[in-house]
């Protein structure tokens, strides 16, 4: 899906997907972190039909949503 140029200046930016990830796990609800083609920086969206499952990042390191859903509360408010 192509973002169009409204949308783009509306939303966040992220220079990583790292940084953009971080804060799609600390959300209340499903985000997913995807690059856009204007501006060439990170965005989240809601957007996850048929897509890519989110990633949870720890330490800097990206590790997947079973080892996530496998965590502790404490240890996911930690990230």
């Amino acid at each position: 899906m192509k973002t169009r140029p409204g949308i783009c200046q509306r939303k966040r930016r992220y220079a990583t997907r790292e940084e953009a990830d971080a804060v799609a796990v600390r959300a209340d609800v499903t985000l997913r972190t995807y690059k856009c083609a204007l501006c060439h920086k990170f965005h989240l969206t809601s957007r996850t039909k048929g897509l890519r499952v989110p990633r949870a990042v720890q330490d800097g390191a990206v590790i997947h949503t079973q080892q996530a859903a496998a965590m502790s509360d404490a240890q996911r408010d930690a990230l």
